[in-house]
This record gives structure tokens, sequence and C-alpha cells, in this order.
């Protein structure tokens, strides 16, 4: 994380995590830049992602791909064409943006 943080001084980045035993570190040195949320275990549906993908999963539904390089072109392809707009719209959960706010960010 701090790597991350150094190529991104002047951002404010958080992290979602689904609780997870991999993201429970105790030894973990969080920069001041990275707020790390825990979302309530078991709760796939307010994670992010998961809109996002199955908004991809779109573009991909009904198709079959000769190998998985061609599959990687076409996935690139099709997010190469979601915005930050797009990717903010369909992501932005109103939990998240009203712990935003209240945080000042």
């Amino acid at each position: 994380m701090e790597l991350f943080s150094q190529v991104y001084p002047d951002e404010i980045h958080i992290i979602q995590l689904d609780n997870g035993r991999a993201h429970l570190g105790l030894d973990l040195s969080i920069p001041d830049n990275i707020i790390l949320l825990f979302q309530p275990p078991y709760c796939p549906e307010v994670n992010p992602i998961e809109r996002f993908w199955k908004e991809v999963k779109k573009f991909l539904k009904n198709k079959v791909f000769d190998s998985l390089d061609f599959l990687r072109k076409n996935l690139a392809n099709i997010l190469a064409n979601f915005s930050q707009e797009d990717i903010a719209s369909i992501t932005g959960y109103d939990f998240i943006l009203s712990a935003l706010s209240v945080a000042g960010l």
C-alpha cells in the first residue's frame, strides 16, 4: 500500500474489503491517503465492483471466445469504453458517497 500511496500522493483512495481472512493482517501499515472500508460479511451485493462487473458482463453474454487471449482483448476494449463518469455512476453507492461526505472528502 505504501507504493500505491506514493504513486498517487495527492489523491484519497478508498479500498473496499470483504472481511475475508486475507484482509485482516495485523501488521498492516495504512498510509494517510488510503481509507479501508470493510463491507459486512457475506454481502457481495454491497461491493461496488460487483455492480461494475454486472455491467461489463452485459457485453459478454451469449458470446463464445476462441481463446483466453481473444477474451482478454475483447474485455480490454469493453473496459476502454467506460469513462470515469460511467464507472463513478455505476459504483457510487449512496452509503459510500455519504461516508465520503461525512469525512469531508
